[in-house]
């Protein structure tokens, strides 16, 4: 059976609403901090919600900029959501469609699928994209310890001169 997003959140609608809404409440609060800090990987606890693993969380701070106004909307019309948490439905269409737009920002700003469950999608993770004209040296999608999680990693370059590499994941750990 193919579920899409409205119909797969109408057994876990509020722990749904209290993830996304609680990533969102934290990207705004961080932007109302001193925009040099650097952002560091932020572990979260996902409420049983989500299919697949996530990776520590990091803000792609160009795509933030980005979204800002987005995320600002969004905090507006969820907001009388989460002061009314008895209006939160999985019949409210309304809520339903802000809910899927958040996600979609946030997979953006986090470079992270979130795939919740019941739903025909790839799970959560973490998805790398790279585009390289030419590569002279080495290029890696990701570094350092694979973790369960599923990952997603899409590489391409025009060329690859003499010396050049391009590897998708590399560990230190023996496979």
């Amino acid at each position: 059976m193919d579920l899409g997003f409205g119909a797969a959140l109408a057994a876990t609608i509020s722990p749904t609403f209290t993830f996304l809404y609680g990533r969102l409440t934290a990207l705004l609060d961080r932007g109302k901090r001193d925009a040099t800090v650097e952002s560091t990987p932020e572990e979260i606890d996902t409420p049983g919600v989500l299919e697949g693993q996530l990776e520590p969380l990091i803000v792609d701070e160009a795509m933030l900029s980005e979204r800002w106004h987005d995320l600002q909307v969004l905090a507006a019309t969820l907001g009388s959501y989460e002061r009314n948490p008895e209006r939160i439905s999985a019949d409210d269409d309304d809520l339903i469609a802000s809910l899927n737009s958040l996600r979609l920002a946030l997979e953006a700003i986090y470079e992270q699928r979130f795939t919740f469950r019941g739903e025909s999608r790839e799970r959560s993770g973490t998805k790398i994209s790279q585009k390289v004209d030419r590569i002279t040296g080495s290029v890696i999608g990701k570094y350092g310890i694979a973790s369960e999680s599923d990952l997603e990693v899409r590489q391409s370059s025009n060329e690859v001169g003499p010396g050049g590499s391009m590897i998708g994941v590399w560990t230190d750990q023996p496979q």
